[in-house]
């Protein structure tokens, strides 16, 4: 069957010099990188997260391509861009040329789902602020992605729930770990992770902890001169010479692995609902609603009205001394290197002190996580494994260059330490189990009878485009 779907599916969109050894003309693009003369697509293209689209670009750039002028053998579209121009994609030639760009995990395996066969359409959301402006759809037109996605980033694993016969698996390639970014004119004090009974005293005062930020039981920053900074819910008074501070604490958009993580769906953090005054909208001075003297009144949501908040991107915190939000540790380690294809979008966001550990260690080309953040009782659990989405039948034939690139530790992608290692994340020690890289057999998503009405379709819910696999 995988051999009726290659042949039916070049036809259908002129890929066969691409399948076929010939060389594809290169077309100007702002994701897999560009050099005059050579292919800009990739044998595997990929999707989703932001928080490991920079080193999966790193990791393509060292597995190289597939011949001198031809396509990358991995390549890897980043989740957001900064025109609205560039908010579609094309991952092959011939192919599709207007497909929405999906933004994190979730949008990601959206738009693998629909590629494969699993479902007919899947709608996302725009880096822009706007809702359900992408389709993925298995039909003819606009974002027809059937075949034009292979693996999908995340920086989540698999929901509880999922079957044993699920038609993905989340195949895992390194460790992240995530601290809070505050503004560089911040007041916030450092801060514990504290824990569920984090709440205010008689006089207001709460512990300096994240657990009371994200679970409002603060909602005000108490500075004084010669005084360390204390958090405080409206019940507080100021007193002489004391100045208070609005909390503004964010997460990111819906469809991002890093907010989930972050209310606690691993398990790790502050429960699995958003508090209603955590917002992932950006703050909009002068809107009704905001309060920006005296007790500096919670008024839920009101203020809130500006563009979605994007993982990784300090623009939300710009100049907002009582800001803070989620942020990957390596994501930002790689921002501020200045490494290739990386846009630092920290805008002066820097990594807070958690229970007294440093999110990083070392300077410039150095500069690494914090081991002790890694290790640590309590920062530890804020680390996790990041992962690449991968059609479970591929993975597992050994015919198919998604097996040569994803699975096992002797994988293409578990080869390119050095470049995981250089983009800020961990590299994975584990021999065996489903914390190695590579491991297959952490799978998901239900098996279903392929809805793919067009002419690229097969038997098993699971398609594939089949490439030269003697080129890996």
């Amino acid at each position: 069957m995988k051999t009726s779907f290659t042949t039916k599916f070049a036809a259908a969109t002129g890929l066969t010099a691409l399948l076929f050894g010939g060389l594809v003309p290169s077309i100007a693009h702002a994701d897999p990188a560009t050099e005059a003369g050579k292919s800009s697509f990739g044998q595997l293209s990929g999707v989703g997260s932001d928080t490991t689209q920079d080193v999966m670009n790193g990791v393509s750039a060292a597995i190289g391509r597939v011949t001198t002028f031809g396509d990358w053998k991995i390549a890897s579209y980043d989740a957001t861009w900064a025109s609205p121009t560039t908010n579609s994609i094309q991952t092959k030639s011939g192919g599709t040329a207007a497909i929405g760009r999906p933004n994190g995990s979730g949008d990601g395996l959206k738009a693998l789902r629909v590629a494969i066969g699993n479902t007919a359409s899947q709608q996302g959301t725009s880096y822009l602020g706007t809702t359900n402006d992408k389709t993925w759809s298995a039909s003819a037109g606009v974002n027809y992605v059937v075949g034009q996605i292979q693996y999908s980033r995340s920086s989540s694993g698999p929901a509880s729930g999922n079957t044993e016969d699920g038609v993905v698996s989340y195949v895992p390639f390194a460790r992240d770990a995530v601290g809070y970014a505050v503004s560089a004119n911040s007041v916030m004090p450092p801060l514990t992770k504290g824990t569920a009974g984090d709440a205010a005293d008689g006089s207001g005062v709460t512990p300096s902890s994240l657990y009371a930020i994200y679970n409002c039981a603060a909602t005000r920053i108490i500075t004084k001169e010669g005084q360390t900074a204390k958090l405080v819910n409206n019940a507080y008074s100021l007193g002489a010479g004391e100045t208070s501070t609005r909390i503004r604490a964010y997460i990111p958009q819906s469809s991002s692995g890093t907010a989930k993580f972050w209310q606690g769906a691993s398990g790790a953090a502050f429960g699995s609902a958003v508090p209603n005054c955590v917002e992932a909208k950006k703050f909009v001075a002068g809107d009704a609603g905001d309060v920006s003297g005296g007790n500096n009144t919670f008024t839920s949501g009101a203020d809130y009205t500006g563009t979605s908040v994007q993982e990784h991107d300090g623009t939300a915190l710009m100049g907002q001394a009582g800001a803070i939000m989620p942020y990957s540790i390596p994501k930002w380690i790689g921002q501020s290197k200045g490494l290739p294809g990386v846009t630092d979008t920290r805008f002066g966001a820097v990594i807070g002190v958690l229970n007294g550990v440093a999110g990083t260690d070392g300077i410039g080309a150095n500069l690494q996580i914090n081991p002790t953040f890694l290790s640590n009782e309590v920062t530890s659990t804020l680390t996790r494994l990041v992962y690449n989405v991968v059609p479970y039948r591929v993975l597992t034939d050994p015919t198919t260059p998604e097996y040569r690139m994803f699975y096992g530790r002797n994988s293409l992608v578990c080869a390119q330490s050095a470049a995981i290692r250089n983009y800020g994340f961990g590299v994975l020690s584990a021999t065996s189990g489903s914390s190695s890289c590579g491991y297959y057999l952490s799978r998901a998503v239900a098996p279903a009878t392929p809805t793919v009405t067009a002419s690229a379709t097969d038997d098993s819910a699971n398609l594939e485009i089949d490439f030269n696999i003697s080129a890996f």
